[in-house]
């Protein structure tokens, strides 16, 4: 009876260890209100262990690294409008409307006079610059 115990204990032991050599190990826990987090330490008295599961860190691969930068390269040229010649639909035609157009322009100088401000803006360059934008865009329906 004694040894079906201790096997027992074993048996569960080694079972809550993860399996792999791993370079950590990323533990579960749940905690009395039934909030589950994952973290690299075991989880606190106060929190259950729900599970262990071993992780192996592939290392730097260079090539990997270049295929994620021209692939972010290629989405931000897209995000840009920069189609290689080509052009896909048809033109913006918001901008055909000249009251859209200075809609477009009065945000686009609030955003960069905002940036150039940083945190040392005002309330009266705020003011002034939302005046702007108002009066720009108010003609404007859906703006």
């Amino acid at each position: 009876m004694w040894r079906i115990s201790i096997f027992t204990l074993a048996l569960v032991a080694s079972l809550s260890q993860p399996l792999i050599a791993a370079d950590g190990v990323i533990y579960t826990c749940v905690d009395a209100k039934g909030a589950r987090t994952y973290q690299n330490a075991p989880c606190p008295a106060s929190s259950a262990t729900h599970g262990a599961r071993g992780y192996v860190d592939p290392g730097w691969n260079p090539q990997a690294a270049a295929k994620v930068e021209a692939d972010r390269q290629a989405v931000e040229a897209r995000r840009n409008g920069a189609s290689g010649g080509y052009s896909f639909g048809r033109p913006a035609s918001r901008d055909a409307d000249p009251k859209v157009g200075r809609c477009r322009m009065a945000r686009a100088h609030r955003e960069a006079m905002l940036e150039a401000a940083g945190l040392k803006r005002t309330y009266d360059l705020l003011s002034q610059l939302d005046r702007e934008v108002w009066e720009a865009c108010k003609d404007v329906p859906g703006a």
